[in-house]
């Protein structure tokens, strides 16, 4: 039982109730006790999930090839338009580099981490701006089903907002 109260008291979260039983000073009498799952405001914002109710049957049936050949070309249109533009505009405080399913931008504001997700088909972005989003292809672009964002409008916008008039050489 110790253990269970450390690990409610260290923030830690219990996913299903769990019933333990505890040995009190009296001989052969158990107690059981069943501990709540996560009661917290916080902790039910964290455990949020998308069931797949609301998921489009577009994106549910995206094979894995699909998903890995849109998402390897936009990690590369993202890193050559990125470096094409720093390049060009003499740009020395930002670096842009792309390795194994991972795109990392460091600029002034802050580093943003792109990288594939393949058990999800997704593409997970670290913004300094936007902060944390997930991209699913939704008819041939990278949208957030939570809100609609489109990945490639939202870095077009925070890159002009970072470094002036900035463009992507297409749609991805």
């Amino acid at each position: 039982m110790r253990n269970a109260r450390t690990l409610l008291r260290s923030g830690r979260f219990l996913t299903r109730a769990v019933v333990l039983t505890a040995r009190p000073a009296v001989r052969g009498h158990n107690v059981q006790m069943a501990l709540p799952t996560c009661q917290s405001a916080r902790c039910n914002s964290i455990s949020a999930r998308t069931d797949g109710a609301d998921i489009p049957e577009s994106v549910r049936s995206l094979t894995m090839e699909q998903y890995d050949t849109s998402a390897s070309e936009t990690l590369e249109t993202i890193y050559c338009d990125l470096d094409g533009f720093f390049d060009e505009h003499n740009i020395s405080d930002a670096d842009v580099e792309e390795s194994a399913g991972i795109l990392t931008l460091n600029t002034p504001q802050g580093s943003y981490v792109l990288n594939k997700q393949p058990p999800n088909k997704q593409l997970w972005l670290s913004s300094p701006i936007s902060g944390p989003k997930r991209f699913d292809l939704l008819d041939g672009e990278w949208i957030s089903i939570r809100d609609g964002v489109k990945l490639h409008d939202m870095l077009e916008e925070e890159m002009t907002q970072i470094f002036g008039d900035f463009s992507f050489s297409g749609q991805f």
